[in-house]
């Protein structure tokens, strides 16, 4: 029957219990794409039960670890679209208290558009913003170039939130955010060239990857 549940939110890992929108509308298009080619519910169910954001499994895409009632979240997320959906979900991932902390950049082949578009939508939708160089990704720009990019579009959003950078790389913009992380909140970070460093910063430091259901837990 094509109008039979398949799975709910929360049997969905990918979904984060719903908290994950963009992953609701992927696993909404997986399913059926799945269901146009033949195959049967139960199958489809099987699939999005056992498609998960770990980073064994899915590296990069929406790696989510924690220390206390602290939340880091790594992820690609190398374009407008890609960022906004990065910083819902760690709002998502917020109490009332918590403060969103945003770690941007991404490759330098991108237009001057894109790049000013990531430094306002982080300044629109995160509470403190670091800028960091991609120095493997520069793709044919100048050093320096797109993080000013970056840099103009955050400054060009009056909300008074600190902006710092730009920094020279990602683990060091990571760095910099830690330090200023208190109870409750949360860093997301744009995450191409130093995933490996700034997982091994987090597993010394006393985080864990986490898989659970976020709304079982808020």
């Amino acid at each position: 029957d094509a109008c039979s549940e398949i799975a709910a939110l929360t049997a969905v890992p990918m979904t984060w219990g719903g908290r994950a929108a963009h992953n609701v509308e992927n696993a909404a298009a997986a399913s059926g794409a799945a269901w146009a080619l033949g195959f049967g519910i139960s199958a489809i169910h099987d699939g999005l039960a056992t498609f998960r954001s770990d980073s064994a499994s899915n590296r990069g895409r929406l790696n989510v670890y924690r220390r206390g009632d602290q939340y880091t979240v790594i992820d690609y997320a190398h374009n407008e679209s890609g960022l906004l959906a990065l910083l819902h979900f760690g709002r998502g991932l917020l109490s009332k208290a918590g403060v969103l902390g945003a770690v941007i950049g991404t490759a330098g082949d991108r237009q001057d558009t894109t790049m000013r578009n990531l430094g306002r939508i982080a300044a629109e939708h995160a509470d403190r913003i670091y800028i960091k160089d991609n120095p493997r990704y520069l793709r044919g720009r100048p050093e320096g170039e797109a993080t000013n990019l970056m840099l103009e579009g955050a400054q060009s959003v009056a909300t008074g939130h600190p902006i710092f950078g730009p920094l020279p790389g990602e683990l060091a913009a990571f760095d910099r955010a830690l330090d200023d992380l208190g109870q409750q909140d949360v860093i997301v970070v744009m995450c191409l060239e130093e995933q490996t460093d700034i997982v091994e910063r987090l597993r010394t430091t006393g985080w864990e990857e986490w898989t659970g259901a976020a709304a079982d837990e808020h």
